[in-house]
């Protein structure tokens, strides 16, 4: 189709060459995916300075190279490539599109167990994506995010932070409910991420040793993903938290009882 094109513009080629290096990334073709991204970067990076457009898709061609660094292994490429990008988003991109990308980079940190860093980036993206458009489900991303923050308080070993950063994000949930049970038409997400949130909840009451609240949590969580069209995969990865806490407390027929349920 590109080379139709009788006079292919700037937008032409950009959408040419991001396209061309996103099909050779998921091809895990990533050296030839970073041979077309190297092409954009330098068409784009001489007009960054007056486009906003070129800006965003010049940050956005970082991040693919990013990832195609990290699918390879190799992590200070990456990283340099991923802070560069955040570096250029701020300097004039929308909020949105920051907190879109500085969501992504916490999920690279928290992906490489840097917890900290990644709950930092959780935290920014969650206060910089005000002015992002109802079509873009800003309500589904928070809700993620104030549960990714307690997520990663959880592995950093700050059990009651993250019960708090968890009941905020049920608070969160309940306060916009409207908005979140909207995103597939036949189920009500509202509910599946409240059952998402209520298994997290569960290990941190099972690691203080609180074991009947965190059955109830876990059951409560599996009772609502075990639903058809809600996350199963949840609901079963659930059932065997549930199992494995049985076995820490020698629960040997409640034990056999879960692992006959998860098949």
């Amino acid at each position: 189709a590109f080379q139709r094109i009788e006079k292919p513009g700037n937008e032409d080629y950009t959408l040419y060459y991001s396209t061309q290096a996103a099909l050779a990334h998921y091809a895990q073709r990533y050296s030839l995916a970073n041979q077309y991204a190297d092409t954009l970067e330098r068409m784009l990076e001489p007009r960054i300075a007056h486009s906003t457009y070129d800006l965003e898709k010049y940050a956005g061609i970082l991040f693919v190279k990013g990832d195609n660094y990290m699918a390879l292994g190799k992590y200070t490429e990456a990283f340099a490539h991923y802070f560069k990008a955040k570096e250029v988003l701020e300097q004039g991109a929308g909020s949105c599109v920051v907190s879109h990308y500085t969501y992504r980079m916490g999920g690279v940190m928290y992906r490489q167990k840097r917890y900290a860093e990644a709950k930092e980036l959780y935290r920014q993206a969650f206060y910089t994506g005000d002015d992002c458009p109802q079509e873009d489900e800003p309500h589904m991303r928070k809700q993620a995010l104030l549960d990714n923050i307690g997520l990663c308080h959880y592995h950093l070993g700050n059990n009651d932070s993250a019960l708090s950063y968890y009941n905020q994000t049920l608070q969160y949930i309940s306060n916009h409910r409207d908005h979140i049970k909207r995103k597939y038409h036949d189920v009500d997400f509202s509910l599946i991420a409240e059952g998402v949130v209520y298994g997290n909840m569960a290990k941190v009451y099972r690691r203080l040793k609180f074991y009947k609240r965190a059955e109830e949590l876990l059951r409560k969580s599996i009772a609502i993903n075990l639903r058809k069209g809600h996350d199963v995969h949840d609901a079963k990865i659930t059932m065997l938290e549930l199992a494995s806490m049985q076995q820490e407390q020698n629960q040997t027929q409640q034990l056999e009882q879960t692992l006959l349920a998860i098949g």
